[in-house]
């Protein structure tokens, strides 16, 4: 990727929204396409030995956008749509923050909020609602992308314009949702991604440059400034990077001790390995973020980390003989088979018995075997859906005091509005979405709250040494968290605001 021409183009569009500048349709794709670009490609040139569930993320988020943009292209969608887009964001935050009632007058203003999707739905209802009844134009407004004026899934959408990126789309769509850890982390093949990640950067520099051309590339844009500004020269970091360092340690220490204490195999792993080894990419990933900058990122980020949280916490309430992590392990296998073009259909017969006895004793194989492959895996545990998946570890493991758990609940909304192509990023810029420093607390809490958790399932345990070092783990841990506030606390008012 042509780093620094596609970091300027970033910063230019930033810069014309911020300066309340009109945007066309591609000037809030760009910008989406390059800020997704940068994170994952500056992840990847520094830690190109793997793959973490962000990054898988971000190359998920990006064919969405390439879809959109390839629809673009083809002259499918007209310029004028580029008003319905400028609107979009008003009925994106009020569908959103009117779930959280509690916080208004706190955080948000939803009279206001109101008022601005009203307006916005009158005038999409002006442009093409006229001609729709009102159950199709509501399906509309509800959908992904009302702005495109028709109810398009992104799956659809990548089948008619990005169709040779429709498997690994699928793939990385089991990869990012929630399904068990260990499973996920046999079926995660990095190789796999490469080429794609390749193609992808060349493709961004392509469309950039074809966009916007003749762009000068101010030098502190270059990728060896940035790099040197968070990075020193590898013995002097930022404070930014410094203050992170104990945490990254603190999780390869804990990985190694739990490999050793079970005594396993160099090529076996365990579910809490698999988790704090994965939570240190998505560590440094955040990190690289935030030392550069991209704050709308880190929150599009928070959807991915919270549903990985969540399916650690809910593996851990499980009891150890529980037919549920039998059954989570055969709806990751199945869907990764699935996408491999893999007869999975004895699988499904042999799991079918197993759910009747520990979720539903009534249903019909094929209603069973429709919900082992088109719905999520909270849904076919009986959970209602990803939402309530993610809710119910937050209500598990905060206690409500200020309103923190509503603000984890919307802190994950806000993250969710982000994370497809659906040139939301821009905008987002705005207020709340301006601020990582909530969403990189928000996980830290969440860290802290699952290592508790796990301590006191070990405490239960058998082995004396297990428990006394995963106790002193969380002790440990205790002591990083706190130094690590009062260190930003210190850098605050010297760094960025990011």
């Amino acid at each position: 990727m042509k780093y620094g021409y596609v970091r300027q183009v970033n910063q230019v569009l930033l810069d014309k929204y911020n300066n309340g500048k009109k945007l066309t349709f591609m000037d809030y794709y760009a910008f989406q396409l390059t800020s997704f670009g940068l994170s994952l490609f500056r992840e990847h040139l520094l830690f190109n030995d793997r793959v973490s569930i962000s990054q898988a993320f971000m190359i998920r988020c990006i064919i969405e956008d390439l879809a959109v943009i390839r629809m673009y292209d083809e002259k499918d969608i007209p310029e004028e749509l580029s008003e319905l887009l400028r609107g979009y964001q008003f009925i994106c935050e009020y569908k959103m923050y009117k779930r959280h009632e509690c916080l208004d007058g706190k955080i948000f203003d939803l009279e206001e909020m109101e008022k601005n999707y009203n307006d916005v739905k009158d005038f999409y209802y002006q442009k093409f609602g006229t001609e729709l009844s009102s159950k199709e134009f509501k399906s509309i407004v509800n959908s992904k992308l009302p702005f495109l004026m028709e109810n398009y899934s992104f799956h659809k959408l990548i089948s008619m314009y990005r169709p040779e990126l429709l498997d690994i789309y699928q793939y990385l769509s089991i990869i990012v949702h929630p399904s068990e850890l260990v499973t996920n982390y046999c079926y995660f093949e990095i190789d796999s991604l490469e080429s794609v990640m390749k193609n992808i950067f060349e493709e961004i520099s392509n469309i950039i440059e074809k966009y916007y051309p003749n762009i000068v590339v101010d030098i502190k844009f270059q990728w060896e400034n940035e790099c040197s500004i968070c990075f020193g020269n590898g013995e002097s970091y930022s404070e930014l990077v410094k203050v992170y360092k104990p945490q990254l340690d603190f999780l390869r220490k804990i990985c190694n001790q739990i490999h050793k204490n079970l005594k396993l195999p160099d090529d076996k792993v365990c579910l809490p390995e698999i988790f704090f080894s994965r939570l240190f990419d998505e560590l440094e990933s955040i990190l690289l973020d935030r030392a550069f900058g991209l704050s709308e990122i880190i929150k599009c980020k928070i959807k991915p980390i919270f549903e990985f949280f969540a399916v650690f916490y809910y593996t851990l309430s499980l009891d150890e003989s529980s037919e549920k992590l039998i059954l989570m392990e055969a709806y990751t296998s199945i869907n990764f088979l699935k996408i491999l073009n893999e007869d999975v259909s004895d699988l499904i017969k042999q799991v079918y018995p197993i759910y009747k006895n520990a979720i539903n004793k009534d249903i019909e194989f094929d209603k069973f075997e429709a919900l082992i492959i088109k719905k999520s895996m909270p849904e076919f545990l009986g959970i209602k859906d990803i939402n309530a998946f993610v809710f119910n570890m937050i209500d598990g493991l905060i206690i409500n005091v200020l309103w923190q758990r509503d603000t984890f609940r919307m802190l994950y909304e806000e993250s969710q509005a982000l994370s497809h192509g659906n040139g939301y990023v821009l905008a987002s810029n705005d207020g709340a979405f301006m601020d990582s420093k909530a969403a990189c607390d928000a996980i830290d809490v969440l860290i802290l709250s699952l290592i508790d958790m796990y301590n006191k399932i070990v405490q239960k345990s058998n082995s004396n040494k297990m428990k006394y070092d995963i106790g002193k783990f969380f002790l440990e841990y205790q002591k990083i968290h706190y130094a690590k506030k009062l260190k930003e606390l210190e850098i605050q008012k010297t760094m960025k605001k990011y």
